[in-house]
């Protein structure tokens, strides 16, 4: 294990990351939240509140969503400003396949970090080697 408090720190704050994804901690996890959330009057605006669930759904997915695009290697497409960023309305099936998605994203999320970090330890192990260094 290295001694350099930089890469400890950065170890640190990968796992921080993680477990913000995977475990609860000081806030709510998208899968206790999710499950049981009946989107079936996904665009019925409780009283009192100021959005519907539709509305908080979809900025969490398209969120993600645009987070992953934007670190592929295909070219990321644009949406359309605003319409695709806050749709209005929708059924309570297309919120369901939101929520499928956003779940699915989770892993997205955590694999795009795995493959990152793999990547690039990789060539930090080459780099060392290089260098006369151990393997």
């Amino acid at each position: 294990m290295s001694t350099d408090p930089a890469l400890h720190q950065s170890d640190l704050h990968q796992a921080h990351i993680r477990d913000q994804l995977t475990r609860p901690q000081a806030h709510f996890m998208p899968s206790d939240v999710l499950a049981d959330f009946s989107l079936r009057r996904t665009n019925d605006l409780p009283p009192g509140a100021a959005h519907t669930p539709w509305q908080e759904l979809w900025p969490l997915r398209y969120a993600q969503h645009d987070t992953l695009e934007s670190v592929r290697p295909e070219p990321c497409r644009a949406a359309e400003w605003p319409a695709s960023y806050w749709p209005a309305q929708a059924s309570g099936s297309v919120a369901n396949q939101q929520v499928a998605a956003f779940n699915a994203g989770q892993f997205a999320v955590l694999a795009l970090l795995a493959d990152h970090n793999a990547c690039h330890l990789g060539k930090l192990t080459l780099l060392r080697r290089l260098s006369g260094g151990a393997a």
